[in-house]
């Protein structure tokens, strides 16, 4: 937690004035053990990262709340959260799944995760997001075009590497923004994919954002 590349990376992200948001990835499933993870939950606090990401991947739904529970009372102590993100190949698969552990888990750190693609190619609606605007804390923006994948291994591919910029592809990103109440972190996540310069990906994302965040005239 105090090693010297932590501190180094720690040192140009506040020289850039750059603050950590979240970690992910932590994928609670049958083997899960949430004490076993601190040294990195107090590494992440070191960098001062605020949130957790996690995935749901245990067929027990009793195990997997308690054991997200007891993830999350980790993260506190740490005076962090912890936002679980369904996705499709894993038992958590649907934002209603993911707003079901949250409930069940019953902690006050909880939330789920909306991520775009995760969100709209398992079924899940504005509406739906609507109405428990209160779980979500964090977005992750992103767009994509076309059928949604039917395979794990395909949704695996498109989440990975079929990432589209918003307003890009087809969800309907303002819509998902307004539905939170505009009460979420947004963040964006489009992997850097292929021989391009990484300042440029990352000034289209911002801009390509800004469109989607900024208010219709």
């Amino acid at each position: 937690m105090g090693s010297q590349s932590a501190q180094e990376f720690k040192s140009i992200a506040d020289g850039e004035g750059i603050k950590v948001f979240d970690i992910e990835f932590f994928v609670i499933d049958e083997s899960f053990v949430a004490a076993s993870h601190e040294a990195t939950v107090a590494a992440a606090a070191n960098i001062g990262a605020r949130r957790l990401s996690v995935c749901g991947d245990d067929r027990d739904g009793g195990r997997l709340a308690t054991n997200l529970s007891e993830f999350c009372a980790l993260a506190a102590r740490y005076s962090m959260s912890v936002d679980i993100e369904n996705m499709g190949w894993r038992t958590v698969r649907t934002f209603g799944d993911s707003v079901a552990v949250v409930n069940s888990c019953g902690a006050e750190n909880a939330g789920a995760l909306v991520d775009g693609i995760h969100f709209f190619r398992n079924g899940a609606s504005i509406d739906e997001l609507r109405g428990n605007a209160g779980k979500v804390k964090h977005v992750q923006l992103c767009d994509v075009r076309g059928p949604a994948p039917k395979t794990s291994d395909a949704m695996i591919a498109e989440a990975r590497s079929g990432r589209l910029a918003p307003g890009e592809g087809e969800l309907p990103l303002k819509d998902l923004w307004a539905a939170t109440e505009y009460g979420a972190a947004i963040s964006v996540e489009v992997p850097l994919v292929g021989p391009v310069d990484p300042e440029a990906h990352l000034k289209h994302l911002h801009d390509s954002a800004l469109g989607i965040l900024k208010p219709d005239h």
